[in-house]
């Protein structure tokens, strides 16, 4: 019962720290692995010493033994050490939501591809609804050629300037969230 009272304990002291249930569960067996191991190295020294203080005739041999089981047992130190560290190496990394807003809105921006997608988009619309309302306005009289090519030019604009717009907001955006982060600007390559 305490065992599974100090499991438990371990198991959300273990989770608390980001790691996955089940990986803190692998890893709790394990370290109970090596801690009966630690046992069974400790008991045979007592064994082994309590034969060399009773100064049996395998007193020599015991002694030797003993430097053994020692030396067994300074090499669980550096199982716990390797456990550690493999288990740091396996959890996932966790990001903040703002690392990840900071990366995916540098993405977005190093992403020219699709803001030339983006913008050939609504600049072709632009075309398609200057041509269709300058027709009909030409049609019933009510706009001039010129006027048909000032909207577009006006709509073309527009779409550049919002364009253009958003990827200052990004920018701006990208520093608020660095300087909220502690970050510095030129650590990803962008600067904000």
């Amino acid at each position: 019962y305490e065992d599974q009272i100090f499991a438990a304990g371990r198991l959300e002291e273990l989770t608390s720290t980001g790691m996955t249930e089940a990986l803190a569960q692998q890893y709790i067996e394990i370290e109970k692995i090596i801690d009966k191991q630690r046992e069974r190295y400790e008991e045979e020294i007592r064994y082994r010493e309590a034969i060399v203080a009773l100064g049996d005739p395998g007193a020599a041999q015991a002694e030797a033994e003993i430097d053994l089981f020692r030396q067994r047992l300074a090499g669980l130190g550096g199982r716990e050490a390797g456990l550690k560290s493999l288990a740091a190496a396996a959890q996932p990394e966790e990001k903040g939501k703002l690392q990840q807003f900071i990366e995916q809105a540098e993405a977005e921006l190093k992403d020219l591809e699709a803001l030339a997608v983006r913008i050939s988009q609504n600049i072709g619309n632009a075309v398609g609804n200057s041509l269709a309302n300058g027709i009909t306005g030409l049609i019933e009289g009510t706009t001039t050629a010129k006027e048909i090519f000032a909207n577009f030019l006006k709509d073309v604009g527009r779409i550049l300037i919002q364009e253009g717009a958003k990827m200052i907001a990004t920018y701006i955006a990208i520093g608020i969230a660095k300087a909220f982060a502690g970050l510095t600007s030129g650590g990803s390559g962008s600067s904000a």
